[in-house]
């Protein structure tokens, strides 16, 4: 689903001419992506964390663990939307950017899934996932740190229409 949500924040508006208009019209260009990247987690993620109970249920999880659960998905989902919209920004111009757009994020996703994984797991098995939750907060600290500067800047750069 991140990898969808993606590529859809910004194609509409390349489209349309609207990221255009912003880039021209738009003082502070570094806080679209943020408002985009919000409406994405809440049209992606939040819909998944409501229907966790009934996922939980139909694949046998016991039913305490699923507020760890939902953390994890909540703190995983945030890197793989950002590194997400890194791609989507990066190959905007592009006529087919889409592999290019997965050579770009994949592997920067592979990381993040692993360690969601894991701690799944670990949590199914009742051992302590407070480690696996420190590096996805690390890994959507360092994100929102770095991600959100560079797409800003490669949306200044890039040839719009």
């Amino acid at each position: 689903a991140a990898l969808l949500a993606g590529e859809q924040l910004f194609s509409a508006d390349y489209a349309d001419g609207t990221l255009s208009q912003d880039r021209i019209h738009l003082p502070d260009l570094w806080l679209l992506l943020p408002a985009k990247l919000t409406a994405a987690w809440l049209r992606f993620t939040l819909p998944l964390l409501f229907i966790l109970p009934l996922l939980t249920l139909m694949l046998h999880i016991p039913a305490a663990h699923i507020p760890a659960t939902a953390a994890l998905l909540a703190l995983g989902s945030l890197p793989l939307l950002l590194i997400g919209a890194l791609g989507a920004v990066l190959t905007l111009a592009q006529t087919h950017g889409t592999f290019l757009r997965f050579l770009i994020v994949v592997p920067l996703y592979i990381p993040i899934l692993i360690i969601g994984v894991a701690a799944g797991h670990d949590n199914l098995l009742g051992l302590a996932i407070s480690g696996h939750y420190a590096l996805l907060g690390a890994f959507s600290l360092f994100a929102l740190i770095t991600i959100i500067p560079f797409a800003t800047l490669a949306l200044k750069t890039q040839h719009l229409p």
